[in-house]
């Protein structure tokens, strides 16, 4: 069996079991094709059906995207529910955020992963963004040291 290069990124078919009828391909309920596609990162062969798996599970190696803006608190994350989870356990006197996330935020995450599953960006080049972000994000707070991956 050939196998596969880590950095290609790979496009497989399945289609469905299920019959299909003149009616069914009219309304778009006949057989299914599922691309699936390997992470674009050296060494990690997680293969994914859709795209918002596949992105998501990108994320998952970039740096931490969100913060906490509370003093002495060192959280990050890479999701808002999980932010929104953090103010109610450790910060429950602090009005949970609204709507407006964009002061939470470190770094573009959903563009850099775009921007890499596009080609428009290598492996390496995202890393070094998404770093280059987290480093200035924590040197502005004052957080360097106290931040980590």
């Amino acid at each position: 069996m050939k196998a596969l290069s880590p950095h290609a990124v790979s496009s497989v078919f399945l289609e469905d079991s299920s019959p299909a009828t003149v009616s069914s391909l009219c309304k778009g309920t006949g057989p299914k094709k599922i691309a699936i596609k390997t992470c674009p990162f050296p060494a990690c062969l997680q293969r994914c059906g859709r795209p918002q798996e596949l992105e998501r599970h990108i994320r998952k190696h970039l740096p931490r995207c969100m913060f906490c803006d509370q003093p002495k608190c060192n959280w990050t994350g890479s999701r808002r529910y999980a932010l929104m989870n953090h103010f109610k356990k450790k910060h429950a006197c602090v009005p949970i955020p609204g709507q407006d996330f964009e002061k939470f935020i470190i770094y573009d995450a959903k563009r850099l992963v775009k921007q890499l599953l596009n080609e428009e960006i290598s492996v390496e080049r995202a890393m070094s963004r998404a770093r280059s972000a987290f480093c200035d994000r924590a040197v502005q707070l004052g957080k360097l040291g106290s931040w980590r991956k």
